[in-house]
């Protein structure tokens, strides 16, 4: 498998950007490299030469995968980005003085629009998160060059109709926040998980995410009596589509287990339904240490996961699945639309 690895030059009051430190290191490295062909650059910090070095960049070496990586000196752990805007907007100029303020990368697109990243985002998540690195996603690439490239990968990977291309971006913090060998081994464990992915289809990786999914998974946790913690959306696959709430370990997914596990520790019972009048085809509900949790399909390859952490009766998340039929249906709206 080829993968185009993307680091950027300094700017600003960057004056040794980590991604080149980090992008360069690969580079000396990747004839030793023995889980993927490994092309690294080096992208300037513009708006118009970097949307145009990275769409040489992939005609010229035909990845399977690109990997695009970031500075964020404000933030403090590695940043999986979900989405890129249609958006140049920043408050420092490039770095051959260009300042824009809400402009579009494609001009023929509002600036609202927004592309997925068809990377697995979810499991390089859950694989650095797993491994100890700090991590968490993102679903605001920023307005400047990192987001600039991000988006017009994307953009002219799926003008031209090549979805067998997985491209996405990853935000990095400075070495004061993570230590350079441990961004190395972030990296490599990055790079790794690519490597071991199927190609996702960029029609699938569409709703991956998407800020309407997660409104709507926001305004169902709120509707939900004694307040359940978090909610994750899932397809047949176990592929996540959405998840909101506090404290949401996705590198888990224990509760998964209340389906298939009936165990002294577990309380479960099933409802049943007929899918084709929107019922419910079923959903479980579970007590496992101190947690309840309930599991409901709402279409025939999507169904939700609620967790409510501590002070929920089984009593409770019985009356909450009676009301999933009204409040379901602008998600399966949404996800009809989306599909």
């Amino acid at each position: 498998m080829k993968i185009l690895l993307t680091g950027f030059e300094a700017f600003g009051d960057v004056e040794e950007n980590p991604t080149q430190v980090i992008v360069e290191r690969f580079a000396k490295q990747a004839d030793t490299i023995d889980y993927a062909e490994l092309v690294c650059e080096i992208i300037p910090v513009e708006y118009e030469l970097s949307g145009q070095r990275i769409r040489e960049l992939i005609d010229r070496h035909q990845p399977d995968a690109v990997v695009m990586t970031g500075v964020a000196a404000r933030r403090k752990k590695i940043n999986i980005e979900f989405w890129a805007r249609n958006v140049r907007t920043a408050s420092i100029p490039d770095n051959s003085g260009v300042l824009l303020d809400n402009q579009p990368i494609n001009p023929d697109e509002p600036i609202e629009h927004f592309l997925p990243a068809t990377l697995p985002v979810f499991s390089l998540y859950s694989k650095l998160n797993n491994a100890g690195i700090p991590v968490e996603r993102s679903n605001n690439a920023g307005g400047y060059i990192c987001n600039n490239i991000f988006y017009s990968a994307v953009d002219y990977l799926m003008q031209g109709g090549r979805d067998d291309v997985l491209a996405g971006f990853v935000h990095i913090p400075t070495f004061d926040a993570i230590d350079k060998e441990t961004m190395m081994q972030a990296y490599k464990v990055i790079l790794q998980e690519v490597t071991q992915t199927k190609t996702t289809k960029h029609r699938q990786a569409h709703m991956y995410m998407s800020p309407a999914i997660e409104k709507q998974l926001n305004i169902l946790l709120e509707k939900l009596p004694d307040n359940p913690v978090w909610c994750t959306l899932m397809d047949n696959d176990t592929y996540s589509v959405g998840h909101v709430g506090e404290k949401v370990d996705m590198s888990r997914q224990d509760s998964l287990g209340i389906s298939f596990n009936n165990s002294n520790k577990m309380v479960a019972s099933a409802f049943h339904g007929n899918r084709s009048r929107g019922e419910f085809s079923y959903a479980v509900v579970g007590s496992n240490n101190g947690s309840v949790t309930l599991l409901v399909w709402i279409t025939e390859v999507h169904f939700l996961i609620i967790n409510w952490r501590e002070n929920a009766s089984l009593g409770t998340v019985y009356m909450a699945s009676k009301a999933f039929l009204q409040l379901l249906q602008p998600l399966r709206e949404l996800l009809s639309e989306l599909a």
